[in-house]
């Protein structure tokens, strides 16, 4: 009902990360729902179809796709978001259903300001469906993201629910 994925950049010193290729496309994307250009993580909501939505705007996720042909629903999100690297949004790439991760608002940190060091972690960047709202909605996938009930990062053998498998770049 998901796919979960972050990266992590060893030993990084004091390399300038001017941006993140991580984008997401959804063909024939239906109804939209989305925050925009807010600087919390909490906007008010607006809905509306791909096209709508202005190129360059700042969407606050998650951002909640209906899927062409009645085929469900997908949610666009961020889990765990550690100190070494900033918080992001989405940007509507214009055409094609294509979401491209960006910088955020916390504390002014954007791509053209952040200095990565040490060991970064990004934060998990997700894709969650299901056949209907109330699957999404009771979606537990960010939760299987988050920290321990210790405050630590979860280790990688607490993670079993994780399934390795191919990728296409």
């Amino acid at each position: 009902n998901g796919v979960a994925f972050r990266y992590r950049l060893p030993d990084v010193s004091r390399d300038r990360v001017t941006a993140e290729n991580t984008s997401f496309t959804i063909a024939k994307p239906g109804k939209i729902w989305y925050g925009k250009d807010s600087d919390c993580y909490e906007p008010e909501i607006t809905s509306g179809v791909y096209a709508s939505i202005p190129v360059g705007n700042k969407l606050n996720g998650p951002i909640t796709i209906e899927l062409a042909n009645s085929s469900g629903y997908v949610a666009l999100l961020e889990g765990f978001v550690g100190e070494d690297y900033i918080g992001t949004c989405f940007v509507s790439e214009g055409s094609g259903g294509v979401f491209k991760v960006s910088g955020s608002w916390t504390a002014g940190k954007d791509f053209d300001t952040f200095i990565a060091t040490g060991d970064v972690v990004t934060g998990w960047r997700m894709v969650n469906y299901s056949k209907d709202l109330k699957g999404l909605v009771e979606n537990y996938n960010i939760y299987c993201t988050a920290l321990g009930l210790d405050g630590k990062e979860q280790a990688a053998d607490e993670a079993e629910w994780v399934e390795p498998g191919k990728v296409t770049w």
